[in-house]
């Protein structure tokens, strides 16, 4: 087995020693005083996904990829369906009402999607983990994988322990007959409230 991820016993680190300190009072001048265009002049969309089209099986041997905005991806793949760091809320935030904002809603509702084989988390930020489409997909039964200790979360928000799998870096899982998943090294770091790097990230 190749090198698990480094643990010292609070938080895990990355392979390569990796700066993420921000001066946050620079980022709010940035923010509330800086000329740059955030936003598109006029509102994107509406886009809207081919439920039809999702709803038909892709052929065994082929790949289809739908993008949902952000990280959140439906990867169709040799007769499989992943669902990749679903987010369909309104803002990645704790909060409804402040933090960053989707450009346009998501182009089809949770209970659209075609029946899942596997969803797949990357780490716990809230870009990436959104509490309430997990809860909803959570009571589907479809099993999820996801990094070190971002199980927790899911355990919290209602989704069975035997739905969940969670790896170390280069640890693998089976899909069936078919497939493995390995959780891979990744440059990056979690957070979730006020809780910084006590969950691990991967790829």
């Amino acid at each position: 087995m190749k090198n698990p991820s480094q643990f010292n016993g609070k938080k895990y680190l990355n392979t390569v020693p990796t700066g993420m300190s921000a001066d946050y009072g620079l980022m709010a001048r940035h923010w509330l005083q800086g000329k740059q265009e955030r936003e598109p002049g006029k509102p994107l969309g509406p886009f809207r996904a081919d439920v039809t089209a999702l709803a038909a099986p892709v052929p065994a041997s082929a790949l289809r990829v739908t993008w949902f905005g952000h990280f959140s991806t439906l990867i169709e793949l040799d007769g499989k369906r992943f669902l990749t760091d679903p987010v369909w809320r309104l803002r990645a935030s704790p909060s409804g009402v402040v933090g960053p904002k989707r450009l346009f809603p998501a182009p089809l509702l949770l209970s659209e999607l075609p029946a899942l084989d596997a969803i797949i988390l990357s780490h716990d930020h809230y870009d990436h983990l959104d509490k309430d489409a997990i809860r909803v997909l959570g009571r589907t039964g479809v099993p999820f994988f996801c990094p070190l200790g971002v199980g927790g979360h899911l355990r919290r928000w209602g989704v069975p322990a035997a739905q969940i799998t969670e790896l170390d870096w280069w640890q693998e899982a089976t899909l069936g007959h078919t497939h493995t998943l390995v959780a891979t090294p990744a440059r990056h770091f979690s957070v979730r409230c006020l809780s910084r790097d006590t969950t691990l990230w991967a790829s």
